[in-house]
């Protein structure tokens, strides 16, 4: 334990008081310096890196703490002076100090069980300094990655049952250090361990055959038999040894409708497993697809229902807006169901979503609906495209479907070479298109473009036309008018 002096020199007094903490602070030693009587300038040093004085230098009276750093030192007593120089004499003041460490190790019991080779311990000192340790195991099957060091470390611990015979096994790490010394109890398992995957077998609405998996994890060898008390699950093969693959079945004849459970047992000499098996006996709904995109001229699509479970599947078809409509919207097992929306009815340029809801006694399932409003003037295309050496003519259609009354049309260009034939009309129609190559002109591709107009009203579509030279490769990507109307801006 550090000790204070009190000295009487030429002119000075030095008084200390000790202030006694655990061993285990960092900084517990407080020193009081009273210098009585007269001005004097004070001089202080310390004379170890582990200690530190709050101040080396004062006039008159002073309280001087000393603090000590534990962390880099070795287990044992260390010594030091602080010289105290002044106008008033000197003094010198031996310092003493202990340094414990104390071990801990953790945990207290390494169980391995049946198939476990490695884990870790921890030894750690939980005191001052820097402890030395070593460590033995008293078993030979017990393996230590590090037997001694210093400060704290986690050491890896193996074990190694090859040839042993089965049974529980036991022995002991020794953990000797200057701050203790600790055990550590080893245990381990030397056998066969059952393991079954999958732990659950779920055969739902039409499954018959599924699988389990049965390996043995531990050592030595595994003798099993798989047994079921549920009439209607069958199991191959019925026993086996170490690894193997059982083939489970279910038949659904007899069942009622409904959820049904039954279990499977596995014993064996590494074990027990319980592995629970549920079926479903009646009608399962599947619908394809479950998104309908109405685009283009489309007013109708469909999707199929199946019943792909057993006995009969009663169904009924609901959409959520009026301007869904399905048929049939009821029926029995298998069917095509159309679909049919009024587009005319929805506003233009927005994307409407709706829903038909599938509801039935083997389940249930929604088909979202995706429509845009449909304007009163279409056409079949939105390009036309043309090569010098293929200028037969191309055709696009007119149509009106919105409208019961046809209304009178006009089809104009004003591009020269392009020619179209009837330029105007009523009610819906096809417009033949020719070209021909202007003379004199050596560029690679021309463009052009046709626009449809309602007469006497807001409607009119435009399609974009492109005429490529004999010799320039025709692409195979399709073009349409949104992505080739910068072409004409220029």
């Amino acid at each position: 334990m550090l000790k204070f002096g009190g000295y009487l020199c030429a002119g000075i007094t030095v008084m200390l008081a000790l202030v006694a903490l655990t061993p285990l602070g960092q900084f517990i030693y407080i020193g009081l310096l009273k210098v009585d009587n007269q001005r004097i300038l004070a001089m202080l040093f310390e004379a170890m890196p582990w200690m530190e004085l709050s101040t080396d230098h004062g006039t008159n009276d002073a309280t001087i703490f000393v603090t000590v750093d534990r962390d880099n030192l070795t287990v044992g007593e260390h010594t030091a002076q602080i010289f105290l120089n002044s106008n008033g004499g000197t003094a010198e003041i031996p310092v003493r100090l202990d340094v414990n460490a104390v071990l801990r190790v953790y945990p207290a019991i390494l169980d391995f069980g049946n198939n476990a080779s490695y884990l870790y311990i921890s030894i750690l000192n939980i005191g001052d300094g820097i402890m030395s340790w070593s460590a033995s195991a008293t078993e030979p099957w017990i393996t230590l990655e590090q037997t001694s060091g210093s400060g704290d470390r986690q050491v890896l611990v193996t074990v190694d049952r090859t040839g042993m015979s089965g049974g529980t096994y036991a022995g002991y790490i020794h953990v000797t250090s200057d701050g203790g010394n600790a055990s550590v109890l080893v245990t381990m398992n030397v056998g066969p361990v059952l393991t079954v995957d999958p732990g659950h077998l779920d055969f739902g609405y039409f499954t018959t055959v599924r699988y389990l998996d049965i390996e043995n994890t531990g050592s030595g060898l595994l003798s099993w038999a798989v047994t079921t008390p549920t009439p209607w699950i069958g199991v191959d093969p019925a026993s086996g040894e170490n690894d193997g693959i059982v083939e489970v079945t279910v038949d659904r004849t007899g069942l009622a409708d409904g959820h049904h459970e039954g279990v499977i047992s596995i014993v064996s000499n590494g074990g027990e497993a319980n592995i629970p098996v549920t079926v479903d006996v009646g009608p399962s709904l599947f619908v394809t697809p479950v998104t309908l995109v109405f685009a283009g001229l489309d007013t109708t699509l469909t999707f199929r229902i199946r019943n792909i479970g057993a006995g009969t599947l009663n169904w009924t078809c609901t959409p959520d807006w009026s301007w869904i409509s399905v048929d049939p919207a009821s029926g029995s097992n298998d069917r095509t169901i159309a679909v049919t929306v009024d587009r005319c009815s929805l506003p233009l340029g927005v994307q409407h979503q709706g829903n038909v809801y599938v509801t039935s006694n083997g389940g249930n399932e929604t088909v979202l609906i995706l429509a845009q409003g449909m304007p009163r003037l279409a056409v079949s295309t939105d390009y036309l495209e043309f090569k010098e050496d293929d200028i037969e003519h191309r055709t696009f259609r007119i149509d009106m479907p919105c409208d019961t009354e046809p209304f009178d049309w006009t089809a104009t260009t004003q591009t020269p070479w392009i020619t179209l034939d009837p330029p105007a009309g009523n009610g819906p129609d096809t417009v033949f298109v020719s070209v021909e190559w202007p003379e004199g002109v050596e560029e690679e591709e021309l463009w052009g473009a046709i626009r449809v107009d309602e007469v006497g009203g807001p409607e009119h579509v435009t399609i974009a036309v492109r005429f490529l030279a004999a010799d320039v490769l025709v692409p195979t990507e399709k073009k349409t008018w949104g992505s080739l109307k910068a072409k004409f801006k220029k």
